[in-house]
């Protein structure tokens, strides 16, 4: 069974207040404005629907100025095509995310509703979101935005999926009116995990002294533990720091999901905590165990060498904050140099691939070995 929610700002405004719908894991957070500030109407628009038991779920955020009508018309265009729209995402993830793009640019760009458009006041960004399984995809035009928080991602500075394109309306001003309509679509395939999909508006952006244009704000809020049911903690969080007055509408949607560790991982082979011989120059090089080295991050090892009994001189490495660490073969040319060596890069590299082994549990350090 499909759980739906629609709701349209110019009936519900939230005028001074954080209202909060759920559907299932979901959630849709509005934050009309302050009164006080100047905030008197709300133009936006939303829809949340899911259904857990055929995996799929599908959001649309809505931004409109001039007038709520433009939010209003697209608002009930979406709900009319409720039944096409949930037939098309019964079908695998590829197959209907195809289908689901042609069925939206068929249904925005036809002549009847660009009639429509013709007859009302205003304009509205649209951005449309769907989950099937572990992919996401989505279809933009305009400025809202689309975040997807995964510690792997933000690690390595990724939040947003989406890039807000300014000057894209649906409404009196149409980009489907147009010679070739512009808008932007994409997918991703979620990583393994708590993923955290937000849709927003420009509001959350750009309310107030801007906290959420830095993008540590949200590993902050998305990482903090809560209390509240995990469907809409994050959406909560964000509004939570809304009540300063602001006239700015703001308007976020989104769930958390988590899925099985399907997504591609590199095959890196990765050595043990024995030696390993360097066949081309005759070097050992000696790698801390795996457990120890999982606090690496993505920065420069240090190099430290020894002689360990009085042998061999040996190349050991530890956790680095710099930018990049250096691969295997950097690793082996220095122990070379230092112990007065010739290191072939050809015959090293040939040694590398035939000594390293598998160390199962470490994918995360495949940085060092590339």
């Amino acid at each position: 069974m499909t759980e739906r929610c629609e709701w349209l700002g110019a009936v519900q405004p939230s005028l001074d207040r954080v209202t909060v719908q759920r559907v299932d894991r979901a959630a849709l957070g509005v934050y009309g404005g302050c009164t006080e500030a100047g905030a008197h109407k709300n133009e936006d628009a939303a829809l949340l629907w899911e259904n857990a038991e055929e995996g799929w779920t599908f959001a649309a955020v809505l931004d409109a100025h001039g007038s709520a009508q433009s939010a209003r018309a697209v608002l009930d265009l979406l709900a009319g095509e409720f039944d096409a729209i949930s037939a098309l995402l019964k079908q695998a993830a590829a197959p209907a995310f195809a289908a689901l793009e042609a069925h939206l640019l068929k249904m925005l760009g036809g002549s009847s509703f660009q009639q429509v458009c013709a007859d009302l006041s205003g304009e509205t960004a649209l951005l449309c979101v769907a989950q099937r399984d572990n992919f996401l995809w989505w279809f933009s035009v305009g400025d809202c935005a689309l975040y997807l928080l995964h510690p792997d991602l933000m690690g390595l500075g990724q939040y947003a999926l989406t890039q807000r394109h300014f000057f894209q309306w649906i409404g009196e001003v149409n980009t489907f009116a147009q010679a070739c309509a512009a808008y932007s679509s994409g997918r991703f395939m979620l990583r393994p995990g708590q993923n955290d999909i937000v849709l927003l508006t420009d509001g959350v952006l750009e309310f107030g002294t801007r906290p959420f244009e830095d993008r540590r704000s949200w590993r902050r809020q998305s990482m903090r533990p809560s209390r509240r049911r995990e469907g809409f903690a994050t959406c909560w969080r964000l509004f939570s720091r809304a009540r300063a007055g602001t006239a700015s509408r703001l308007l976020a949607g989104g769930w958390r999901t988590r899925t099985q560790p399907c997504s591609p991982q590199p095959e890196v082979d990765l050595p043990g905590p024995k030696a390993v011989s360097h066949a081309a120059a005759d070097i050992p090089v000696r790698h801390a165990p795996c457990p120890s080295l999982q606090r690496v991050r993505l920065g420069r090892a240090r190099k430290n060498t020894r002689r360990p009994g009085g042998g061999h001189r040996w190349l050991d490495f530890r956790v680095g904050k710099c930018r990049r660490p250096p691969g295997p073969l950097a690793l082996a040319a220095a122990g070379a140099e230092r112990a007065g060596v010739h290191l072939d890069p050809a015959a090293a590299a040939a040694a590398w691939g035939a000594a390293l082994r598998p160390a199962p549990g470490c994918p995360q350090l495949a940085h060092l070995y590339g």
